[in-house]
């Protein structure tokens, strides 16, 4: 069945057309406030170059630093120590790039490897406190603070940088604690050294390493007890 079509009346005609009154108030809105909506559009545009120019900019600082970089690897690695501090100290890498941190860190070792473990350390310091996003670098950074400390006869503050290091659970967590085992027979704590080298059979089950620890800690105990049973001779006589 057909239907017949609406008849279309004057009234219907007279009225508005919705699209029309709309669009005739957005065009009269934007007419009002055409010097806002340009201010905030050029505002936008400059942002969006700004951040551009910003991302371009360290971009390139990247890539220079990069190059830097590896031009001062080089002479590390052909054992040109002094070169390379002062080609390290040109990386000049932007905060918050790994080639800051690595370029940091081979200036500690530098210095390490030219036997000036003082110099060392106020640049892994300055390593340390900027707190580096990669795990492998903070934790070499505090095996070389460790390191460098107990080189520079400052064994009781390596023992912490030992600690932390250790703490970390990373790949050089074995040689944290035997380093931190070590440090502590120096200072003459052996009930300390025993517990580092306990801890380290703990931490590295079926270590082909086992008996000679336990030789070690036999060898402490040994000379905890002497030490022990000297103290009380000493007391009875007073």
């Amino acid at each position: 069945m057909l239907r017949t079509r609406k008849k279309i009346t004057r009234k219907a005609l007279r009225k508005p057309d919705p699209f029309i009154t709309l669009s005739t108030r957005a065009l009269r809105k934007i007419e009002e406030h055409r010097s806002r909506i340009l201010v905030g559009v050029a505002v936008v545009v400059v942002l969006a170059l700004g951040f551009w120019g910003w991302r371009l900019y360290r971009t390139r600082q990247e890539v220079f630093a990069a190059d830097r970089y590896q031009t001062a690897l080089k002479a590390y690695h052909d054992g040109q120590y002094e070169s390379a501090l002062d080609l390290f100290g040109r990386v000049a890498a932007p905060r918050g790039s790994i080639y800051r941190d690595l370029a940091l860190l081979y200036q500690a070792q530098s210095q390490m490897a030219l036997n000036r473990p003082a110099e060392a350390i106020p640049i892994l310091e300055t390593l340390i406190k900027s707190n580096p996003a990669e795990v492998y670098i903070k934790e070499t950074a505090l095996m070389d603070m460790g390191y460098a400390r107990e080189k520079a006869g400052q064994c009781d503050q390596a023992v912490a940088d030992f600690d932390l290091a250790a703490k970390l659970s990373g790949p050089r967590e074995e040689d944290a604690i035997l380093a931190k085992a070590r440090c502590n027979i120096v200072l003459g704590r052996n009930a300390e050294a025993i517990q580092a080298y306990r801890d380290y059979l703990a931490s590295s089950p079926g270590t082909g390493r086992e008996t000679e620890i336990n030789m070690r800690i036999e060898e402490l105990k040994a000379k905890t007890g002497t030490t022990e049973q000297d103290s009380k001779i000493n007391e009875g006589d007073k």
